[in-house]
């Protein structure tokens, strides 16, 4: 087999223990991604390197880039009408591909700002994105989340004719791994060797690597705090602050933002510079996709504001507030 293995020992110790992720074997040009079909249509596609005898373009077929989620799903090769399991690899970039027209199953607030922009942009899409429990080699839940995306129209198509680099029967690999979970032999166990997968930052905010994979805590999301640095000399200092307060301030309250819940201004005589700091708050990871773009991270200085500026941060920094108390006038 062309695939990577690995004990599953040495990778549960660094793979994430919560949140959403997308756990897969890659490499510079391609991704591997898990089916399970009944004999006839797996065993002819294992045969002949893509999908043909009984396989339909009329449904939609899910695919799941993390190995354990799919032996799961298919009771390591047992369950009827799915006991041949593929190993398919595709191109990368046509992987990249799926995950930009990804959309959720289900409506989400943090992804999109109304149901109804999220019930259009489901009918657009060929793709649809679900999060469901990762689980261990038992089948017991985890805390992390694993995706799986399902294909119909002219993206299966592409999929099943144009996407496809290889394809390997992994039944009988599965069955002979699973005997080690039976026996409780957990140190014997080796799965394909899979890590986190970045996605590049001009996918979907769906799957955005930072903005959509946020699982709520207990009590609700956290806050997001946006904060950013940048320095004048101190003749501009006070023109740039005016220029915020009458001007850039404004305009960002303006925009109108869901989400968005405020802005501080600090400032520091910092000798030869005056340092000025800005910390917005947003109530959730889509609001500052909102305010940013898919490149969250990139630092929005107008053109006005660079022109008084003597340096600034070129990416701004996120953090989760994880407490807030205030003191009862």
């Amino acid at each position: 087999m062309s695939l990577k293995f690995e004990s599953f020992v040495s990778q549960s110790g660094r793979w994430p223990k919560t949140g959403r992720h997308i756990l897969a074997q890659f490499d510079a040009e391609t991704v591997v991604v898990y089916q399970a079909y009944r004999p006839l249509i797996g065993r002819f596609a294992a045969r002949n390197g893509s999908f043909g005898e009984g396989f339909s373009l009329s449904r939609m077929s899910w695919i799941k880039p993390n190995f354990l989620w799919m032996m799961y799903r298919c009771g390591w090769a047992s369950k009827e009408g799915q006991e041949v399991v593929l190993a398919v690899r595709l191109k990368r970039p046509a992987f990249d591909e799926i995950l930009s027209a990804a959309v959720p199953s289900s409506f989400d607030a943090r992804t999109f700002p109304t149901e109804a922009a999220w019930k259009r942009a489901l009918a657009d899409s060929d793709v649809r994105l679900q999060w469901d429990p990762d689980h261990g080699p038992s089948g017991a839940p985890l805390d992390r989340r694993a995706i799986q995306l399902g294909l119909r129209g002219a993206t299966l198509t592409k999929y099943s004719r144009e996407w496809i680099v290889s394809i390997e029967d992994v039944s009988e690999f599965a069955k002979v791994q699973f005997a080690h979970v039976q026996e409780q032999r957990l140190p014997e166990l080796v799965t394909p060797r899979e890590d986190v997968y970045r996605c590049p930052t001009r996918n979907s905010p769906a799957v955005l690597a930072w903005a959509a994979v946020r699982e709520p805590r207990v009590g609700g999301n956290p806050m997001i705090a946006r904060i950013w640095h940048g320095w004048t000399t101190p003749g501009n200092a006070d023109p740039y602050e005016t220029l915020l307060q009458e001007e850039i301030f404004i305009g960002i309250q303006g925009r109108r933002i869901r989400g968005f819940k405020g802005i501080q201004l600090l400032r520091r005589d910092a000798g030869e510079e005056v340092e000025f700091v800005t910390l917005m708050t947003f109530e959730s990871p889509a609001a500052v996709l909102q305010f940013a773009g898919e490149d969250y991270e990139a630092a929005v200085v107008p053109e006005k504001a660079r022109a008084l500026l003597a340096r600034f941060d070129l990416r701004s920094q996120h953090y989760e507030i994880r407490e807030e108390r205030r003191v009862g006038s």
